[in-house]
C-alpha cells in the first residue's frame, strides 16, 4: 500500500459520494445528493491517494488551519476496509514527510465509533471535545478531536 498525491478530481469524487461513504462522511449541511459535491481543488488542500499496486482504494484529505497544523478527512473504499488504519499511518507519515506541517489533527463526530477508532489506530491521541458542533439527522452532536505531532509519528 501506497500513499500519492493525485489531482484527479473525477476519482475524488468517486470516492466521497461513494454510497458506502458518503452517509458516514456528510453533515446536514451537504448536499442530499451527492452528485451535487465538488471537492476543492486548490494547492493548499493536499489529496492523497491510498493505492495498493494498481488499485485505487480512497482518498484523505489534508487542509491547513494554519502554516504548521493541518486537519484531516478521509474517504477509503470498501476495498480499503479492514486495512484502514495501515492506509491512516501512511498518510500521516506521507504528510509529515512531503508538507510543512508540524502536526495533523481529525474531528469526529461523536457518533461515529469506528472513525475514532481509526484514528486512535493511526497513532493520534485525543486532544479534546468540541461540544454540539456537528448535526447529523437534525442530532447536533460533539466532535472529538484527535492529533498527532511530527515527532511523535
Amino acid at each position: 500500500m501506497r500513499i500519492v498525491r493525485t489531482f484527479d478530481e473525477r476519482f475524488i469524487h468517486d470516492c466521497i459520494a461513494h454510497k458506502s461513504v458518503w452517509p458516514h462522511i456528510t453533515d446536514d449541511g451537504s448536499p442530499d445528493d451527492p452528485a451535487f459535491y465538488f471537492p476543492p481543488m486548490v494547492d493548499a488542500v493536499h489529496w492523497l491517494e491510498v493505492r495498493d499496486d494498481e488499485k485505487r482504494l480512497g482518498v484523505f484529505m489534508v487542509h491547513p488551519l494554519n502554516s504548521i497544523c493541518g486537519e484531516a478527512h478521509v474517504a477509503l473504499l470498501p476495498a480499503a476496509w479492514g486495512r484502514s488504519a495501515e492506509a491512516a499511518r501512511l498518510a500521516v507519515q506521507w504528510v509529515f514527510e512531503n508538507t510543512a506541517y508540524q502536526r495533523l489533527i481529525v474531528n469526529v463526530p461523536s457518533g461515529n465509533k469506528l472513525a475514532a477508532r481509526l484514528a486512535t489506530k493511526s497513532g493520534m491521541d485525543y486532544i479534546g471535545n468540541n461540544k454540539n458542533s456537528f448535526m447529523k439527522n437534525g442530532v447536533v452532536q460533539d466532535q472529538l478531536m484527535f492529533g498527532i505531532s511530527k515527532e511523535a509519528a
